[in-house]
């Protein structure tokens, strides 16, 4: 009874906004790569050790692999948040508007003139 109208209601909007900008798919898959893997693997691995760590006073069933306890976790979070804010900057265009910016700054000497 509803198929046909969830199916429409599913497949047209998509098709729609695929027709007015036959890129816009890949730009979603490339947003969602760049976020989605680095979450995936750069912030979760370092997450999951600590809860399982740290969370509870019970002692581990194996010796920890990476030595020094805290700090290397706290610097893969510290890695993993820097890549992310960069790939952020990237994808807002941040690098090449400072670029121009410095490029000005050269040739003027300032950054007030236009």
């Amino acid at each position: 009874k509803w198929k046909p109208g969830l199916f429409a209601l599913v497949f047209i909007p998509p098709l729609v906004l695929s027709q007015s900008d036959p890129g816009i798919f890949y730009r979603a898959l490339d947003y969602g790569g760049a976020f989605g893997v680095s979450t995936l693997f750069l912030v979760l691995p370092p997450l999951m050790v600590w809860q399982e760590r740290y969370h509870d006073d019970k002692p581990l069933a194996t010796k920890p692999l990476v030595p020094f306890g805290k700090i290397p976790l706290a610097s893969m979070w510290k890695t993993a948040g820097t890549l992310i804010v960069e790939q952020g900057a990237e994808k807002l265009g941040v690098f090449d508007w400072a670029g121009e910016v410095w490029e000005q700054f050269q040739a003027n000497g300032n950054l007030l003139t236009n």
